[in-house]
């Protein structure tokens, strides 16, 4: 990780400055507004808790978060009575909201099928649905699906459906919403909330809000022995959350090779290319950024050459670096 690039071009890119790089990496999505607050969407590192902004939703709590399994777009809905309570689309890079249509219930949390069946569990209604992605219309599966607590829900990679009610797992019969198993939790946690989602490998992860504060214990749970194991804080009281794959990210710093400059400050500028955020950093200086242009105000540059090494890290834990250099002139 500590190889530099050395530039050849007018544009300096860490995609080749560091070749220990994963291909992609697993990330959280997760959703605030508990209790009917406005709801920003951030990126999670799935083992630290660690947290970037993407932004604002525009909308209040936003839950049901889920990708799609084919097309990659990031779905949700949202688990308060009242306002809209539309199935929406997310922006992966802002984290804005757009809605589809109503869907006439508040949703507790959502799941698709390995085939990209969406289904919805009310929050109020306690019953499963499937919804049609074009209109937001709903099927009944099962009236009362789950009779007790707030429930997460989620496939696995086979297709079994899973339903997470305060202190017990239960595996549904997708096509009935009928119980086939189910049990009680144990282990780091015996109560978790309304979130449930599935790694790409196929692990399960589940979470626990400080009542409607922050912050959320990340759980990993197995489904069929009810069984959690702690895996991470996030410092945010979340409403939903939701796994994804990130790309290797693009980082390139444009202008002149060298830089110079006749100041101890020099503002360097470049691009970011990824669907999650990313910090970019020097020794002095530190900046997050969306996908997108961005910028970072160097200080204390020393009189002569200075060799300043920048990381870009992204929300997965992707790391990329490199080493530009800025002479400060008399």
């Amino acid at each position: 990780m500590n190889r530099f690039f050395q530039p050849t071009a007018a544009i300096l890119s860490c995609l080749a400055a560091t070749t220990s790089v994963r291909a992609d990496a697993p990330v959280i999505w997760g959703a605030t507004g508990v209790g009917g607050t406005p709801s920003t969407l951030y990126a999670i590192h799935p083992s630290t808790g660690e947290a970037l902004k993407v932004g604002p939703t525009g909308l209040d709590n936003v839950s049901g978060l889920e990708v799609h399994p084919t097309t990659k777009v990031l779905y949700a809905a949202q688990g308060q009575q009242g306002g809209t309570m539309s199935l929406l689309t997310l922006s992966k890079t802002r984290g804005t909201a757009a809605a589809i249509g109503s869907l006439g219930e508040a949703v507790a949390d959502s799941a698709f099928s390995p085939a990209g069946v969406f289904y919805i569990y009310g929050a109020s209604s306690r019953d499963l649905f499937t919804v049609n992605l074009s209109n937001a219309s709903k099927t009944l599966i099962k009236a009362d699906a789950a009779p007790i607590g707030g429930c997460g829900l989620s496939f696995d990679s086979t297709g079994d459906l899973f339903i997470t009610r305060t202190n017990s797992i239960a595996n549904l019969n997708p096509a009935t919403g009928n119980v086939d198993s189910s049990a009680v939790l144990a282990g780091a946690t015996t109560d978790v909330d309304n979130f449930l989602t599935r790694r790409a490998d196929g692990a399960l992860f589940t979470g626990k809000r400080n009542g409607k504060a922050a912050p959320t214990q990340l759980y990993q749970i197995d489904p069929t022995t009810g069984s959690t194991a702690a895996v991470g804080s996030v410092p945010l009281a979340l409403t939903s959350m939701a796994f994804d794959v990130a790309p290797t990210p693009s980082f390139k710093v444009s202008g002149p090779k060298t830089k110079r400059t006749s100041k101890t400050s020099y503002t360097l500028k470049g691009t970011y290319t990824s669907i999650v955020p990313s910090t970019i950093s020097s020794k002095s200086a530190s900046t997050v950024t969306n996908n997108g242009p961005w910028k970072l105000k160097l200080s204390k540059l020393k009189p002569g050459t200075n060799r300043v090494k920048l990381l870009c890290e992204d929300a997965a834990g992707q790391k990329k670096n490199l080493t530009v250099r800025v002479i400060v002139e008399p």
